[in-house]
């Protein structure tokens, strides 16, 4: 009987690290796999996003896919300093 509670906490505690390292709540899963056992220890893969380009599992964070090495999106504040460049651009022609 301890060897099964003791192979259950492994699995929780295996859970919530596979899950933590792919961009989840390593709370959540660590809970998950201490529920269902092995299965919640199968089912932490499924954690973090997928790359559009590739499909494989990237952290939410990510910004350029470990395994194909494509930009997944570009940063927001990239967006707004290329908008800025723009208008400077247009500001300088009407006043040169």
């Amino acid at each position: 009987m301890e060897l099964i509670i003791i192979i259950w906490f492994a699995c929780a505690i295996t859970a919530g690290v596979i899950a933590s390292n792919r961009g989840g709540s390593g709370l959540f899963w660590f809970l998950e796999g201490a529920i269902f056992g092995p299965l919640g220890v199968l089912t932490a893969f499924t954690a973090g996003k997928k790359c559009p380009y590739c499909r494989s599992r990237i952290s939410p964070k990510a910004i350029v896919c470990p395994k194909c090495g494509r930009e997944i999106e570009k940063k927001k504040y990239d967006k707004w300093r290329e908008v800025g460049k723009t208008i400077r651009e247009k500001r300088e022609k009407k006043a040169g």
